[in-house]
């Protein structure tokens, strides 16, 4: 690379130059061997200094570095400027810099070498790779014994044994060291030692950011750093500030004449206001590498080794990017932050007024992740902090490795969605994969994975690594945490304690060391006023819970708190039926689901759990991507619904399976369709089918016109599952025609053997060794339902099947429209869905006299419109309660029309002359949602529209009541 000059000055320019607004502005080109004379306006007459260039830019301008090039320079751009790279695309990204070449190098003693400088050094790097200031102990931790402080946090002094060993303790030999301290369990700090007692007592300066209670003082980790005398390893160094010398034992003990050696001396780098910044480095500032205001755009740069240098005053630390309060509609995509030594992105938003900042497809690698060097106090060390904003979307980034949190939004009406977050909180502890701080908060499709803890250097404290944790401090409600993938956390996947109002919806959640899903509260919080213990009143509903470790249970929670609604969640230990932990004060017990349904009126009335304790170990798949993934069944797995998983699979992007693994094959079972006949269907009749097999099971129907099975579609019969000797039956219809079927029992125990029956109307017969032969079913003679439904409707008739009405009940507001050819257009959706319940339109039926109910609609979504629904039912019209019928159903982002469908068999519904179903949209972005061909009608739709119906129906209703496989918008892929 070529090196300019460090230039130890920033330029700002204010007034007339900021009011410039040039569609087509001028482009100029900079260099590290340029000239500040030259025009500038070309690559063969560059700049030299990016200083002298922003002095020459107005708005609209654009700014090239050459690739290749290094520019140690803090500069602020003028507003509306552009600034990007030119030159060889094979050669580096041009680099800003605010780190100076260390030369000079003679011996100082031993393998430690010495060189002069006239700055004054923040952190030292050899070859891009960061050194470590000299520290004692080399690895590992000195322990606190005791402490003392006044109430504010000051006159700090620890008492420690752990230094009486150094072969050089002595009074005053720690003085003017720092100490790099992991104060609690969320917090480094660093100070320095004002007085050194050799009997293990250290006075520090400054103070604390928040004064500890007595009962933390003990045994929490810190190791002393900055001195001369404990160079003593490969990569330690040390810089005088008297004497401006910096010491160095380099890597491998070579001569660092042949190495590039860089230290870090200039606080920021460039700020921009509007505009934009792409393919640009970024490295070796001590407080802020790019700071932002306006609306701009930063797209493919590069961020290293950015962070506050940590000295005896400092307790902000410092970040890679930073937003200012006057941002706006900024768009940070597809960057790369790698070692950032506290955070990579520091957002601090107007949330007053109206923007739609975007934060996405960023790459982000070990924020934070060096012990101590991350700043002093509170949320350091995270990949991705949201001080302040609204309407704010942190969407599909990767971020590997954090000290802290992945994610932190402090704010209100905020979007977290589709993020693969993997191997947080690695130095410090208590806090998430994603922590919020806020209320009105929407947390969807992310993959979190290893939110472990740092426990390496902490005091007596807990493990509490969460996936997800909605903060308890401040009564904070209405959060929406739906279709997340949590799992291999140190602690709970999802911390809900002490929230109000919330969505817990389709989160698969697996493996966490202490519990799947925490319920807690406080049953008075004078902080925020309330002085009485309410109803949480949140909804969790269609999770899975999946635990395997022995002695945990996988939902755990507070007796003292009635927590809302929980509805259809699965709940499973690999080990133990006492899957639900009930604790009183500081004590729990481990309950099975019917003794926790009979004792608590907000316990999940439909739980669903495991129903074979046979060898098994819970496996989780994953797609991280943007892409739907194709797995291989690895093994013998069978299905949380009993079924023996087979063949391969496919995951939605951002979503994921958990299968049982099995350590081999239960013999004699069979898996696929083996028993294949013919029958021809009539138009206006239903095929009814019985099946039964000896060892129990899932049983299925299937049906197709191609004798290879490529166009079957599989349908469930009820019951889901059954005892050894039951049987199951069906009805399905079909369009005239000729059809192959089969009948299918998955069987999950050892010992079974599969058995097909083919059975008419009139009773069983016995088919098992069918064969290839033709099995004849029976068509029966009973009428498909024929009713027209009615829509509840103002001055309206009934409309005709297929079409929609020029008017329905709407919900929430919403606005229809209805220009012809039976569509409407719902309009209205907000960016982020807040609270309950959701954006919904609302169609009522009567429907007296009928039990089951189906109800499919043609849907499509526009312009960035929702990306999926939910569809429910309630018996009792539009108030509610409401019931699922199929959650998380896909639609297409290309526009084009999807049928989606569910189905139900609820007796209240036979009574109800004014059910009503309730389709809820989810959005990311806002825009309309084209409705069309909306049915609601009997169990089995008329033949006209059966198959598009049951190819509609087959992807909700599979499984039905069990895990589904859900389609999710959202990088990687995994088994």
């Amino acid at each position: 690379m070529k090196h300019s000059t460090l230039i130890l000055h920033c330029v700002i320019f204010t007034g007339a130059l900021f009011m410039s607004a040039y569609v087509n502005g001028a482009t100029y080109y900079a260099a590290s061997d340029g000239n500040n004379g030259a025009t500038g306006k070309g690559a063969a007459s560059p700049f030299q200094t990016l200083g002298h260039a922003a002095s020459q830019l107005v708005s609209g301008d654009t700014l090239l570095l050459r690739r290749g090039d290094v520019f140690r320079e803090s500069v602020s751009m003028p507003a509306g400027v552009h600034v990007g790279a030119y030159g060889d695309e094979g050669l580096d990204l041009p680099v800003i810099a605010g780190s100076v070449p260390i030369t000079g190098w003679s011996v100082y003693t031993g393998s430690i070498y010495v060189a002069d400088t006239i700055y004054t050094a923040g952190y030292l790097y050899v070859n891009n790779a960061l050194m470590t200031i000299a520290r004692y102990p080399n690895t590992g931790w000195l322990r606190t014994t005791t402490w003392t402080e006044n109430s504010a946090g000051g006159a700090t002094v620890i008492q420690t044994g752990s230094l009486a060993s150094h072969p050089r303790n002595a009074n005053g030999y720690w003085t003017n060291a720092w100490i790099r301290w992991h104060r609690h369990s969320w917090w480094f700090e660093t100070r320095k030692v004002t007085n050194y007692l050799a009997t293990g007592h250290l006075a520090l300066d400054s103070k604390s950011i928040i004064a500890i209670q007595p009962y933390y003082k003990n045994g929490w980790g810190f190791y002393l750093d900055n001195k001369l005398e404990e160079i003593d390893a490969p990569g330690e160094w040390f810089f005088s500030p008297s004497a401006k010398k910096i010491y160095l034992y380099p890597p491998g003990g070579v001569n660092p004449t042949g190495l590039l050696v860089e230290a870090s001396v200039l606080n920021t780098g460039m700020s921009i206001s509007g505009g934009s910044v792409s393919n640009i480095c970024f490295r070796h500032f001590k407080d802020w590498a790019l700071s932002l205001s306006g609306a701009p755009v930063v797209r493919g740069c590069r961020f290293e080794y950015n962070g506050r240098d940590s000295d005896a005053t400092e307790q902000a630390g410092g970040t890679a990017m930073r937003a200012t309060w006057g941002v706006h509609d900024a768009v940070i995509s597809g960057n790369m932050f790698i070692s950032n030594l506290n955070c990579s992105i520091n957002w601090n938003e107007n949330p007053g007024q109206v923007s739609a900042t975007l934060i996405e497809d960023n790459t982000i690698l070990h924020s934070g992740t060096v012990d101590g060097y991350g700043g002093s106090g509170p949320w350091h060390a995270s990949a991705i902090i949201i001080s302040n904003a609204k309407n704010l979307s942190i969407r599909r980034n990767r971020i590997f490795g954090a000290g802290y949190c992945g994610v932190i939004v402090g704010k209100d009406y905020n979007i977290v969605e589709r993020n693969f977050i993997t191997n947080i909180m690695v130095t410090l502890n208590d806090g998430g994969g994603v922590y919020c701080n806020a209320s009105y908060n929407y947390i969807r499709n992310n993959v979190i994975l290893y939110s472990v803890g740092g426990m390496e250097s902490s005091g007596p404290w807990a493990n509490l690594g969460q996936g997800i944790w909605p903060e308890f401090l401040a009564d904070f409600h209405h959060s929406e945490i739906v279709s997340n993938t949590v799992a291999h956390c140190g602690s709970w996947g999802i911390f809900l304690e002490n929230n109000f109002n919330c969505l817990i919806r389709d989160n698969n959640l697996f493996e966490s060391k202490r519990s799947q899903l925490l319920l807690d509260g406080k049953e008075t919080n004078p902080d925020v006023g309330r002085y009485t213990n309410l109803p949480q009143n949140n909804v969790i509903i269609n999770n899975v819970l999946y635990g395997t470790n022995a002695a945990h249970q996988v939902l755990w929670f507070d007796t003292n708190f009635h927590y809302g609604v929980m509805y259809s969640n699965y709940y499973c230990n690999a080990f133990t039926d006492s899957v639900i932990g009930e604790r009183t004060g500081s004590s729990g017990t481990g309950r099975t689901i019917p003794y926790w349904q009979g004792k608590y009126s907000w316990a999940d009335a439909y739980a669903r759990t495991d129903v074979n304790k046979t060898d098994r170990q819970g496996e989780l798949c994953y797609n991280a991507s943007d892409t739907t993934a194709t797995f291989a069944v690895n093994g013998v797995c069978r299905e949380l619904d009993g079924g023996i998983a087979f063949g391969t699979f496919t995951l939605a992007p951002y979503w994921s399976r958990i299968m049982t693994r099995l350590s081999s094959n239960p013999p004699n079972v069979t898996v696929s369709a083996a028993v294949q006949g013919s029958a021809t269907a009539e138009t206006g009749r239903a095929v009814s089918f019985v099946t039964h097999c000896p060892s129990g099971g899932v049983a299925e129907i299937g049906f197709g016109s191609q004798a290879d099975g490529a166009d079957w579609l599989w349908r469930p019969l009820g019951p889901a599952s059954a005892a050894p000797n039951a049987s199951a039956t069906g009805e399905f219809w079909a369009t005239a025609g000729s059809y192959y079927f089969a009948a299918r029992w998955r069987v999950p125990m050892y010992g079974g053997t599969a058995v097909f029956y083919g059975v008419s109307s009139g009773g069983e017969t016995d088919r098992a060794s069918l064969g290839t032969a033709t099995a004849s079913f029976v068509v029966t003679n009973t009428p498909m339902y024929s009713a027209v439904w009615e829509f509840i409707m103002p001055n309206s008739t009934a409309p005709d099947k297929w079409t929609v009405p020029a008017a329905l009940f709407i919900g929430e507001g919403l606005s229809s429209n209805c220009p012809g050819g039976g569509l409407m257009t719902v309009s209205g959706f907000p960016a982020s869905s807040t609270g309950m319940p959701a954006r919904h339109v609302i169609f009522s039926a009567s429907t007296l006299g009928r039990d089951g109910i189906g109800w499919y609609l043609k849907a499509r979504s526009k312009d960035m419109g929702p990306r999926s629904v939910d569809l429910e039912y309630s018996a009792d019209g539009v108030g509610g309660p409401w019931l699922p019928m199929a959650s998380c159903l896909p639609l297409d982002t290309t526009s084009t029309w999807q049928f989606i469908g569910g189905m139900i068999n609820d007796p209240a519904l036979g009574n109800s002359a004014s059910s009503a179903f309730r389709l809820i949209a989810y959005s990311c972005s806002g825009g309309p949602l084209d409705l069309g061909a909306v049915e609601i009608g009997a169990l089995t739709p008329e033949p006209s529209a059966a198959l598009a119906v049951l190819a509609a129906a087959a992807m909700c209703l599979r499984r039905p009541n069990l895990l589904r496989e859900r389609r999710r918008n959202g990088s990687e892929s995994r088994a």
